[in-house]
């Protein structure tokens, strides 16, 4: 990267925080359009935050862009209140399928667009668990649940027995053709086939094929979908599958460390040649990340960066620490909280300060800061409470915080990410299939390390984990030896079967590509 440009891009990125308006008009400057759409992405979701109307302003020209979809959904819900109605249906749709649960949660605010049935259409769709749950609370959700919208009605209550004539008819299609679910992975077809195999106990995926089964595990994204992949991955020949499908099969084998059957020369050679975007590297990197095999990449761009060796080495976060914990404002994130004190409260070697919403914990070189959460499903009427506190965090950091910490489910991650720092060097992410959100993690913060989960992230875990994390911080003045790390671990959580799926910093293969893709991208 010229240094003019590196430059640039530092200041816009530092621009975020102070003037995201600024930093958003002056994007445009950037020739590299990676560069470009990242620094939109940080100061639009910065400026929705604090200056709605400013950031209305600027929405027309990223409407089209997939991140848009990562705006948390009440920011989403403003900007929607100032758009066509054709505009704020397409913002409000995406939304609520990246963010199902948010947007169950605001069913009453949703009621008041024309195409509010719509838009919790598309989120019951995704959520069908929660939503039977939620309707039980909120009465907006139970008006749309019992109007038995055909979208919905299938399975709008966990209790209600199976569609089997749909699922049948999707059954028939699948086999005729799978590949309009491949290429359509999104689709609520695919969403809808997921949901009803797994109220049908999986029984009729005997009437499958092994490639076929292979074909659909494919398409797991959501994090009940990923669940059913283990049953999927037992039968049918691999190689049969076309390389695409067989790539991202193979990835989430190495995520939900099965493997074992896939660790062959010809299936590995097959999936990781001809890779050309990014996400099908991100794959082949987690596959080779999984086999001591190196097959033969080529010499394009993606190839070399698989090739290449970079070894994590110890963290080193200095004589002064500051850690950032976000817990999500729901009853996860009250438990998650309660556990965390229950973990440092009585701790003569901490000490505890919480005044106002925010709790500071203090030890020699280290603080941690964090908002004390509240169940907003539960009790609606705190919801800006909440903010007040995240906007009270923000003012006490002192700094932007080296080490952040994601607590309670996936689907908060995308509110969390506005909140990491580019110059953060600890991203600890303690939500189930942590490892998907690596992209979006490394994209935010290019030189930080992260410890994630595959599997299902439990605070009998994270709790544990961060305490003798901090000891070893505390113990060897801001350096982290990882093999140090996880040798004590195994001693105090090696019986925990959840602590199996956590993967540090130096064996997380697709984490370590993207490290070595964006400082490609910062040599050009």
């Amino acid at each position: 990267m010229p240094l003019f440009a590196a430059v640039l891009l530092e200041t816009l990125l530092r621009l975020v925080a102070l003037q995201p308006e600024v930093a958003f008009d002056r994007a445009s400057e950037l020739r590299a359009a990676p560069w470009r759409d990242r620094v939109q992405r940080e100061a639009f979701l910065a400026l929705a935050s604090k200056d709605p109307p400013a950031a209305h302003r600027r929405i027309g020209s990223v409407l089209e862009r997939d991140w848009l979809a990562d705006l948390p959904f009440t920011l989403a819900l403003e900007q929607a209140f100032a758009l066509p109605d054709s505009q704020g249906r397409q913002l409000l749709e995406r939304a609520a399928r990246r963010q199902p649960e948010a947007a169950l949660r605001e069913a009453a605010t949703c009621l008041r667009f024309s195409y509010g049935r719509a838009v919790l259409s598309a989120a019951i769709a995704e959520a069908p668990t929660e939503a039977a749950l939620l309707a039980q609370r909120l009465p907006a959700l139970a008006e749309l649940v019992s109007f038995r919208d055909p979208v919905t009605a299938a399975f709008a209550f966990k209790d209600r027995p199976p569609a089997d004539f749909r699922l049948a008819a999707l059954l028939d299609a699948y086999r005729e053709d799978p590949s309009p679910y491949w290429y359509r992975a999104a689709a609520s077809e695919a969403a809808e086939f997921f949901r009803l195999l797994h109220q049908s106990g999986l029984t009729p995926l005997g009437s499958l094929t092994g490639p076929q089964r292979l074909t659909l595990a494919a398409l797991a994204r959501a994090e009940d979908e990923v669940e059913l992949v283990p049953a999927l991955l037992l039968q049918g020949d691999p190689a049969a599958l076309p390389a695409p499908l067989l790539r991202r099969v193979m990835a989430l084998a190495a995520h939900l460390d099965r493997f074992s059957r896939f660790d062959q020369r010809p299936l590995i050679d097959k999936a990781c040649r001809g890779v050309t975007t990014l996400s099908e590297a991100l794959d082949a990197a987690t596959i080779l990340g999984a086999t001591t095999y190196r097959p033969a990449l080529g010499d394009s761009i993606f190839a070399r960066l698989l090739s290449a060796s970079s070894r994590v080495g110890p963290l080193v976060l200095g004589p002064s620490i500051l850690e950032r914990f976000v817990f999500p404002n729901d009853d996860d994130g009250v438990e998650s909280y309660e556990s965390f004190r229950a973990s440092y409260a009585a701790d003569p070697a901490w000490r505890w300060k919480e005044a106002d919403g925010v709790v500071q914990v203090t030890s020699k070189a280290i603080t941690i800061v964090a908002n004390v959460p509240m169940d907003i499903v539960k009790f609606p009427d705190r919801t800006q409470d909440a903010e007040d506190r995240r906007r009270l965090v923000e003012t006490l950091l002192p700094r932007p915080p080296e080490v952040l910490v994601h607590r309670g489910h996936d689907y908060h991650v995308p509110r969390t990410l506005p909140l990491i720092p580019r110059s953060a060097k600890l991203i600890f992410l303690g939500s189930c299939r942590g490892t998907q959100a690596l992209a979006d993690i490394v994209d935010a913060a290019p030189h930080a390390q992260i410890v994630a989960t595959r599997g299902i992230g439990t605070k009998e875990v994270n709790d544990p984990f961060l305490k003798t994390m901090n000891r070893h911080l505390l113990r060897s003045a801001g350096r982290l030896d990882w093999p140090a790390l996880w040798k004590d671990l195994r001693a105090t959580l090696g019986d925990n079967e959840r602590f199996r799926d956590y993967v540090s910093p130096p064996d997380n293969a697709a984490a370590n590509f993207l490290a070595r893709y964006y400082a490609y991208l910062d040599s050009l």
